[in-house]
């Protein structure tokens, strides 16, 4: 074909699995299982026939794709007709394999990238962070925009990876090698996109040989060459869920949004799920320690009642004694004929009778002391939780 066009529309099926493109030896396409079984089904495989499901496409563009998968209506606007380039976008369709128990949203990838999130505006545009190839860079900003398009509309939010300066001189770092970061209510994800490679046997050069027998060098078994397969891979959390999806067997990247979509609600709802229990298991401390507070004001009362009930006593029984051993001084004073002697003994008797009605808790008005201040320092003794 003398057109260049036919490039395009066979990357394009490239990226769907369609067609398989090459460019070693010379550039060819050919068609793939998929694509012979989608000619002939209107579908992929383990999907339902375009005869069963009337005239809606996976590929086309039609109003069907704001629709839900399952009981549960979509959430958000729908895709602008400007976002899908010239009309036409990748539904990332939900599998019948991963995630069973969530209802899943179709997510719509752009086929263009006219009006990006400002997220993934931010990403293309930033040098040194989406460091892929040219044969696939361009495809993963768009996957990227699908599934940033798609958490929003579930209610999450989108931002980019923060930079900051690692030292007074250093030029700004982000703060992880992710792409982008989706945000729930109760958990943040980190999104990272990968650029697959392939792995053929390493035919030694004549250097290498020369180095091995000279040196002991070692001669790599294998080279890595980047093709135009995506992977995209979610942090990995510590309950070991699934946290990674790639171009395969059972499709392109774009079909498996869905599930991606789906993990991240997953993992919402477990984070939530643990927040619960955890503000539960704090509430609950709370009030146990409340409890053990209460018990140890109410034996704190209780011990100082005690005590001052014990000194009550002895204070009475020491007045009781003060008092006979007055009128034991009573007598002696009686019987002095010393004229200063008498003042004298009259004046000491005259103190001590004062010091021993002052001793009688009898001679004050009967009635429980008041409560001690329940400090930290007083409650230590009696806690027990």
């Amino acid at each position: 074909m003398p057109d260049p066009s036919y490039k395009t529309t066979a990357a394009a099926l490239n990226n769907r699995h369609l067609a398989k493109v090459s460019k070693r030896g010379g550039w060819t396409a050919e068609i793939t299982e998929d694509g012979r079984y989608y000619l002939e089904h209107g579908a992929y495989p383990g999907e339902p026939s375009k005869t069963q499901r009337g005239s809606d496409s996976v590929l086309g563009p039609e109003p069907a794709l704001a629709r839900t998968v399952g009981s549960h209506e979509a959430k958000g606007p729908k895709p602008a007709a400007q976002d899908l380039g010239a009309g036409e976008g990748v539904i990332a369709a939900p599998g019948s394999d991963e995630c069973p128990s969530v209802a899943r949203h179709e997510v719509l990838v752009p086929s263009q990238l006219r009006h990006p999130h400002p997220v993934i505006a931010a990403l293309r545009d930033t040098a040194g962070h989406f460091e892929l190839g040219a044969l696939v860079r361009n495809r993963a900003l768009r996957i990227l925009q699908g599934l940033a398009t798609a958490a929003e509309s579930e209610g999450y939010q989108v931002r980019e990876v923060r930079w900051a300066h690692r030292s007074g001189y250093s030029q700004p770092r982000p703060d992880s090698l992710d792409h982008i970061i989706i945000e729930t209510s109760d958990t943040s994800v980190r999104v990272r996109m990968f650029q697959q490679s392939d792995r053929v046997a390493h035919v030694p050069t004549a250097k290498e040989v020369d180095e091995n027998k000279r040196w002991g060098r070692s001669i790599p078994k294998y080279d890595h060459t980047p093709n135009e397969e995506l992977r995209l891979e979610l942090n990995n959390g510590w309950n070991s869920r699934r946290h990674t999806w790639r171009d395969g067997v059972r499709g392109p990247l774009e079909r498996k949004l869905a599930s991606i979509l789906a993990e991240i609600g997953h993992r919402d709802a477990e984070a939530r799920e643990r927040r619960i229990k955890s503000d539960e298991a704090t509430a609950e401390r709370e009030r146990m320690r409340q409890a053990a507070v209460a018990r140890a004001t109410l034996l704190l009362c209780e011990s100082h009642r005690g005590d001052v009930l014990v000194q009550e006593a002895a204070a009475w029984r020491q007045s009781l004694e003060l008092r006979d051993y007055i009128e034991a001084m009573s007598a002696t004073a009686e019987s002095l004929t010393d004229p200063d002697e008498a003042v004298a003994a009259r004046e000491w008797i005259a103190w001590a009778t004062l010091r021993a009605e002052a001793l009688d808790p009898l001679r004050h008005p009967l009635r429980a002391p008041d409560d001690p201040e329940p400090t930290a320092e007083a409650l230590r003794p009696f806690l027990r939780w």
